[in-house]
């Protein structure tokens, strides 16, 4: 179980890189029970948004991130079902301006759910 959040940890690191330029500097992921997975990471924020927010801009980055986050949803509840090999039910995150971080929070398909989904889905197609 270590080795899968730590994966989590830097996926979700590179997908930060890859899609804003710059990943966390602190990442770790842990298991909020069965079926939560909550990823926390810190000093998150690129040059403009850290200008931003020293002007006060708070809203504008938040409003910028949340847009950004929306549109990458697939990219990220992807990633967590590679590694987990579950469903991602709902995904959404969280973020904070001091300290500088997010919250990603991933709620799975329950451990046993998997496998009559897979029959399921399996019958229609």
């Amino acid at each position: 179980m270590g080795e899968q959040l730590a994966e989590v940890s830097r996926r979700m690191v590179g997908l930060y890189r890859r899609f804003y330029g710059r990943g966390a500097t602190r990442a770790k992921a842990f298991w909020v029970h069965d079926d939560m997975l909550l990823v926390e990471m810190h000093d998150i924020f690129v040059t403009v948004e850290q200008t931003l927010l020293a002007r006060s801009q708070e809203a504008a980055v938040r409003a910028t991130r949340q847009t950004f986050q929306s549109a990458m949803r697939d990219e990220f509840q992807e990633t967590i079902e590679d590694i987990t090999g579950r469903k991602v039910l709902n995904y959404d995150n969280v973020m904070f301006t001091h300290p500088p971080s997010v919250l990603e929070i991933f709620v799975l398909e329950p451990e046993g759910a998997r496998q009559p989904r897979l029959d399921r889905e399996g019958e229609r197609g």
